[in-house]
């Protein structure tokens, strides 16, 4: 009897996943016109933008002024007119986040943080930021990630179909392929900042306040992209590559070498077919606008002043080490000794890796200061000493311990745990053992500043808010912030927020600038 050629149940089953895969076919990428492989529908990205939104607003709340609301949709939807896809509904939301960040999610969901806003120096910059991200829902920048994630998933089942070993390493490219969608990759962002470039310049915005906000981001680097959320500031290319890019994109449109703009938008006087006058970049009005605003973490989070942090809900106040940064997050506040100037090439030895860190934990039953302490620090680090005491009233568990950090390596550990209320906040200080005696003392200044506040001290506690300044002749920016700014705003800092040089900001008389003042 003659053997039958059968095929393999693994190879019917592979079969079949490819005929799936490939079975939703290629789609025309509106940006570039090219035909694409994608397993997402339009109506499918649509619905995944919808689903997202209310965790985007769960996550970060939605700022609850209608005039910023009102004011960024806007702009917005005169972008989105011009865009390459004007058909989809757009929806631009400003989030209630200190972070300097924006995003978007499929289907013309367009994010934009209160601290961005703070950042911005012009209707234009608003823009192009903006821009920038109705060019990845455009160009489809999450489809294509999607399709990757998809396609990746069926090409390892197939895989484990016919080396069945692949399936103990699922866990691990699953983890590893997270890394990709992380970000929309160095080629998706440049796209991106010169749709954001074209659709500003078409809707009549000045395209060389790209390159201007780029600028000042540059300066303000280390503050951008702490949300929980990828957009505007992460996986991006170089921001010196992206300045460049992002004046020769405006130089091409400037220069009429762009498509021709909308004939519902007044042609400029120019030979060169598309080049227009009258460029909005509304500078003046969008800072204006901008008086006012709320500047930093929201009340409900802390109220920074200089190196003092408050609480008003949580009745607290820490004093934090004269000149070291303190940044307010959601779950911690931490402070750090700043690194000392080192020019254009730091020395790395002279890093300050010199920490306090402080959190707080609803207590679920009572505890002694001590009991806690040696419960929480059992899965943390090693208790060396420890005395039972009051920290200004308060009953405390202070002493020093060791431990090991994932950057640092071993470090030295100065401790409290304070009991207020049925909650326990944790005080921790650290650096490296050989650096530990430098900064002992300033460890236990902080945890003896650590103090309860009354009803009346925690009333007055404000957040602070940006007001705009206009300078007179011969005044620099050290004196009027001085003067005008809450205590303990440095300097450098607001020329970064200006968009001025740090070194040497230059004013001239009857300019408006942005100070972050107390309400």
């Amino acid at each position: 009897m003659k053997k039958r050629n059968r095929i393999s149940l693994p190879t019917r089953v592979a079969v079949l996943l490819l005929a799936l895969l490939f079975a939703a076919g290629c789609a025309t990428n509106p940006v570039t016109k090219k035909r694409e492989f994608v397993l997402i529908s339009e109506e499918d990205e649509i619905a995944i933008g919808k689903e997202q939104d209310p965790k985007v607003l769960e996550e970060f709340g939605q700022f609850d002024q209608a005039k910023w609301q009102d004011y960024v949709n806007q702009v917005g939807q005169k972008l989105a007119a011009v865009s390459h896809r004007p058909e989809l509904i757009y929806r631009f939301k400003v989030v209630d986040s200190p972070d300097l960040n924006a995003f978007a999610l499929p289907g013309g969901y367009i994010y934009v943080t209160r601290g961005l806003l703070a950042t911005l120096n012009s209707e234009a910059e608003l823009a192009t930021v903006l821009g920038h991200e109705i060019g990845h829902v455009t160009a489809r920048h999450a489809v294509e990630q999607m399709t990757k994630a998809q396609t990746y998933q069926v090409l390892s089942m197939i895989g484990s179909i016919f080396v069945p070993q692949i399936r103990q390493f699922g866990q691990l490219m699953d983890i590893l392929f997270f890394g990709i969608l992380m970000g929309y990759g160095r080629q998706a962002e440049f796209q991106s900042d010169q749709l954001g470039i074209e659709y500003a310049y078409k809707a009549g915005y000045d395209p060389k306040a790209a390159a201007g906000f780029l600028k000042t981001l540059k300066g303000m680097e280390k503050d951008a992209g702490k949300g929980g959320f990828e957009g505007f500031f992460a996986s991006h290319p170089e921001t010196l590559d992206r300045i460049k890019a992002a004046e020769q994109g405006a130089g091409k449109w400037l220069s009429g070498n762009g498509q021709k703009a909308p004939d519902k938008l007044t042609e400029g006087k120019g030979t060169s077919p598309g080049v227009r006058d009258n460029l909005i970049e509304g500078r003046d009005t969008y800072l204006a606008r901008l008086d006012g605003l709320p500047y930093g973490p929201s009340p409900k989070e802390g109220v920074v002043t200089g190196n003092v942090f408050r609480h008003k809900e949580l009745g607290l106040e820490v004093t934090f080490p004269e000149g070291w940064e303190v940044l307010n997050g959601k779950s911690a506040v931490l402070s750090k000794e700043p690194d000392p100037e080192q020019g254009e090439k730091p020395d790395h030895k002279s890093e300050r890796n010199h920490f306090i860190q402080m959190t707080v934990d609803d207590l679920s039953k009572r505890y002694t200061p001590e009991e806690y302490a040696r419960k929480y620090a059992g899965g943390k680090f090693k208790i060396r000493t420890g005395e039972a005491r009051e920290v200004n009233g308060l009953k405390a568990y202070v002493g020093m311990g060791e431990g090991s950090h994932r950057k640092l390596g071993k470090i030295a550990i100065q401790y409290a745990f304070i009991l207020k209320g049925d909650k326990v906040f944790h005080l921790i200080g650290f650096a490296p053992p050989g650096e530990f005696k430098e900064v002992e003392g300033k460890f236990l200044k902080t945890i003896e500043s650590f103090r309860g506040l009354s009803r009346e001290e925690a009333e007055k506690i404000k957040p602070t808010r940006i007001e705009i300044y206009e300078v007179k002749a011969g005044e620099t920016l050290e004196a009027i912030v001085k003067a005008h700014a809450a205590k303990g705003q440095d300097v450098k800092e607001i020329a970064k927020l200006n968009g001025l040089d740090p070194q040497k900001p230059d004013l001239k008389a009857g300019q408006k600038i942005k100070l972050i003042v107390a309400v």
